[in-house]
Formats: structure tokens, C-alpha cells, sequence
């Protein structure tokens, strides 16, 4: 890992993990807003200032789910992260969760992991945690992942203070703990990755085998890669699995929530309405519902409308001397209006 004067640090996190409001309260007004090359995607960076007169770069990367893109914008983060000669390859990450929603945020995170970047853990949604009595054991995801956990809030400037006490600890970088492998390619994939290797300069096998994936459209990709022929969506499926295999019993032993829980109105409809015997029922009755309100109760409004336009222009055209300008009005403006208005009941 080389260290640059300025360390680039990549903020990267699930949509709606909060992590631009980190974002702004770890960089202030020291911010700039560009693009990703040879995409509209918006590209922002900041400087966080930090203790002794360091200050690190930081690059807040669009909101991903992992590092197998469905849109342009989780493309950003895949396309950065499978390339260690990318201008913008990070020095580290520093990886934005909703902690109350854990279980939801660490696919990304543990695919970052493999990656042999250092990786801070910043577990937003403090301040709800607390106030639902949800209670975290820190230490036991840091001793598993290996990597430094803070308890930060978007809305405050909670636990921001600890977080950039950790990004002032990057600049040992030769120090750092690299954070625990999760999944291990193996069989097919590790042959394949061994493949990959060969050819690009790829830091660990899991990168290698990230890049097979994406060979197809990632940028510069040398020619050989076009020989691989694997079943990538079945090796997603599994390593999707192995994943929530592995943090899901630890997300379960290190969050405790209180006895006597009190559940959030959606959920209690959520009960009912994804039941596996009422739900089908409800969704029949409403789609019912809307059949009939269509088909059934809209043709009273839409009689009254008809009925209205024909009193309206029978009365102007008793009122108007007969002509063209009677029968624009009369035949045209409200016959058109009439047309228009009748299906808004509908609507």
C-alpha cells in the first residue's frame, strides 16, 4: 500500500445508510462536486481536516447494494474497486451502516472486506438505536471483521469525533489491520481467479474473481478474459448465501433489543398483510375493490359530467346567435372539454 501525501478515502455505503450526511459533517464546506470519467454520475469529494494538521481526501461513492451492479451508479463502485490501477482506487474505505437495519447493510461490507483495504466501520442511526433500546456489542464485530466499529449519528455530531480519530490512524497505514477475508473462492471460482491473475494485477483472488463477473463491461479488460465461461449468476446466488450465512448469526448475537419491544405501526401491518393466508385475501378484496370502483361506481360521475356538458351547451347554444362562433364553442370547446372530464372519475 502506498502512502500518499493526501490519502483518498472512499466513503461508500448502502442507499439511505446516511452516509452524505457523515459526509457533510466530516468535510464542512470543503467540498467539491465533479463527475465519474465518462459517466453523468455525480462525483463528490471533501477534505476532512483532522488532528496534527493531516487531512485525507474523501470521495463519497453512489449508495451500492454489493459489488454485483444492477444500475449505472452501483457500476461506479464495482468498476472502482476491481481495478488497483484506478486514479481513484482508495488507500481505504470507510463503510457507512444503518445500524438498525445491520443485517441488510453488511453484504456490501464483507465483499469490501476481501478486497485487502483497510476499512473502517461507521454504524449510523445511533441516536434511533438508542432510543429503541437497541443495545450493540462493538467489540465483538470489531474482533470478527478485525476492523475499527464507531457508533456515529447523521443527525448529530455524534461519534464524529471517534471517527476521524480513526481516519487519523490510516496515515499508518503500514500499522493498520487489513480486515477479515469472509469468502474464500474455491473450485471452480478459485481457478478461475487464479486465471484472472495472471493476466491483471489483481490484489487478492476474490477481486480476481469480481473481474471475471464483469469482464464483459468493465473498461480495458485484456482480451484473454473472453475465453472465461462460467454460470455467473449461480456463483452469485451461492456467494450471496455463504455471506448472509456467515454475518447473519453474528448480527443476531451482538444486537439485544429490549424484552418488551414495542413494534412500529408498519410492522404490525406488515404481519398482516404479508401473511401467507390473509395477504392473498386483502390483495383480492382491494384489487376487487378497484374493479368495481372502475367499472361499477365511476359511471355515476361520469353520467352527472355528460349530463352537465349537454345542459351547458344546449343553454349557450340558446343564448348564442347561430353561427360559426356558436358552434366552436357548443360543438368544439365543450364537446372537447366534455370528452375529457368524463374519465377523470375513472382516473
Amino acid at each position: 500500500m502506498s502512502v500518499n501525501p493526501l490519502l483518498r478515502v472512499a466513503l461508500v455505503g448502502n442507499p439511505n445508510s446516511g452516509k452524505s450526511s457523515i459526509f457533510n459533517q466530516l468535510t464542512g464546506l470543503r467540498q467539491k462536486v465533479g463527475n465519474f470519467p465518462g459517466v453523468t454520475v455525480d462525483k463528490k469529494e471533501g477534505i476532512v481536516p483532522l488532528d496534527g494538521g493531516k487531512t485525507i481526501r474523501l470521495i463519497d461513492y453512489p449508495g451500492a447494494y454489493s459489488l454485483y451492479p444492477n444500475a449505472q451508479d452501483e457500476r461506479i463502485v464495482a468498476q472502482t474497486f476491481t481495478d488497483p490501477r484506478n486514479p481513484d482506487f482508495p488507500d481505504a474505505v470507510l463503510y457507512i451502516a444503518d445500524v438498525t437495519s445491520l443485517e441488510k447493510h453488511l453484504l456490501l461490507f464483507t465483499q469490501l472486506c476481501d478486497l485487502d483495504i483497510p476499512i473502517i466501520l461507521g454504524l449510523n442511526m445511533a441516536d434511533v438505536a438508542a432510543k429503541d433500546g437497541i443495545q450493540i456489542d462493538l467489540p465483538k464485530l470489531a474482533d470478527y471483521f478485525q476492523v475499527p466499529v464507531v457508533l456515529v449519528s447523521g443527525r448529530t455530531t455524534l461519534g464524529i469525533s471517534a471517527l476521524k480519530e480513526q481516519l487519523a490512524k490510516l496515515y499508518q497505514l503500514d500499522q493498520v489491520i487489513k480486515p477479515r477475508s469472509v469468502y474464500k473462492p474455491d473450485g471452480e471460482e478459485s481457478t478461475i481467479a487464479e486465471f484472472v491473475r495472471t493476466i491483471l494485477p489483481a490484489r487478492t483472488p476474490y477481486q480476481a474473481l469480481l473481474i471475471a463477473h464483469h469482464a464483459t463491461w468493465l473498461p480495458n479488460m485484456d482480451e484473454r478474459l473472453s475465453q472465461l465461461s462460467f454460470d455467473t449468476v449461480k456463483h452469485q446466488v451461492k456467494e450471496t448465501l455463504t455471506r448472509y450465512d456467515i454475518f447473519t448469526p453474528l448480527v443476531r448475537a451482538a444486537l439485544s433489543y429490549p424484552q418488551h419491544r414495542e413494534k412500529k405501526l408498519t410492522a404490525h401491518l406488515d404481519q398482516i398483510l404479508t401473511h401467507r393466508v390473509a395477504g392473498p385475501i386483502i390483495f383480492f378484496l382491494l384489487m376487487s375493490l378497484i374493479f368495481q370502483s372502475i367499472f361499477n361506481w365511476a359511471t355515476y360521475p361520469m353520467d352527472w359530467i355528460e349530463m352537465l356538458i349537454g345542459s351547458l351547451s344546449t343553454s349557450l347554444s340558446d343564448v348564442l346567435p347561430e353561427g360559426w362562433v356558436s358552434k366552436l364553442i357548443t360543438e368544439g370547446l365543450l364537446a372537447g372539454l366534455g370528452g375529457t372530464l368524463v374519465f377523470i372519475p375513472q382516473i
